[in-house]
């Protein structure tokens, strides 16, 4: 994890909505890297409404 985002995170005493923040701001796309000749890796998109529903 940067350093960054651990910085962040300890700034807002561990905010369980300042995580949720820092997953929608910096990791709304992940890139996965697979074994496969034609596609080697693909994009998951994070939804924003899957994240909203973590606070609830």
């Amino acid at each position: 994890m940067p350093k960054n985002i651990i910085q962040s995170w300890k700034e807002q005493n561990f905010s369980r909505r300042t995580a949720i923040n820092i997953k929608q701001e910096m990791f709304s796309k992940v890139i996965v890297f697979i074994k496969n000749q034609n596609v080697p890796f693909r994009i998951l998109k994070i939804d924003k409404e899957w994240l909203d529903q973590i606070e609830e």
